[in-house]
């Protein structure tokens, strides 16, 4: 495994989420659903579950999905694209020193898929938050409590995306799902297990989270009802297309 050190040639971005794109269509999608919610509070309805989520969707045509993993980890719009490929070229600048290899890049290909270094370097340097690999042993251990951890990446077929317990409760924020699945507890393991026996890695992410700022003016930002609700959504689409 490759030592990752901070780098020198990479400034740390700020604390504060900053002024991030939306994802297309999540405009839309969000003027929908207070439309929704203003049609519920005037019959007196509420939500009956309080929580937010930040979560970033992968359009089609987007590889991105680092820069998504990473924001939906973090939860805010922390990384861009622009960061993580100018961090991606430090990286190749310190190997090739080290190895004399001059070349493609090993950090980043021209689609903007971005390796494990890229993301490892991310984290660091934004808050000493480290990706650790389990062994195959560790991940398939019957009675390992996985629940004390707070999140994990994972990359499975090239695709990263984070799982990220919120309020004490699990969420797979995989950004190309149609929305967030919760995970309980007690099947975290079976799904950590799944996911390596199926051929992904999985990454323990160890550090300290920054503190979540929900802005629901955002529109990646989404109320835990407003999550259920889309994936309800899709649900009935799938069931009346069968």
């Amino acid at each position: 495994m490759k030592k990752i050190l901070k780098l020198n040639g990479f400034t740390r971005p700020p604390l504060q989420p900053t002024t991030h794109r939306a994802t297309p269509g999540a405009t839309d999608r969000k003027f929908q659903w207070k439309f929704f919610q203003a049609a519920m509070n005037a019959r007196g309805l509420h939500d009956a579950e309080e929580g937010t989520i930040y979560w970033e969707r992968q359009e089609g045509g987007s590889l991105l999905c680092g820069e998504h993993c990473l924001n939906n980890l973090l939860q805010g719009s922390y990384f861009n694209s622009v960061q993580l490929s100018e961090m991606a070229l430090v990286l190749d600048k310190e190997e090739s020193k080290l190895t004399g290899s001059q070349g493609y890049s090993q950090n980043v290909d021209p689609e903007g898929n971005f390796s494990v270094q890229v993301l490892r370097a991310a984290l660091l340097n934004f808050g000493e938050i480290e990706l650790f690999s389990p062994s195959s042993e560790d991940m398939r251990k019957e009675g390992k409590d996985w629940t004390k951890e707070e999140g994990f990446v994972v990359n499975r077929s090239s695709h990263w995306y984070s799982i990220r317990k919120l309020d004490g409760k699990w969420w797979d924020l995989n950004s190309l799902a149609h929305a967030p699945q919760s995970i309980s507890d007690f099947h975290l393991g079976g799904v950590l297990t799944q996911l390596e026996s199926s051929g992904a890695t999985v990454f323990i992410a160890r550090g300290k989270m920054p503190a979540v700022q929900s802005d629901m003016q955002h529109p990646n930002w989404h109320s835990i009802a407003e999550l259920r609700a889309m994936a309800d959504g899709e649900t009935g689409s799938s069931d009346t297309s069968s």
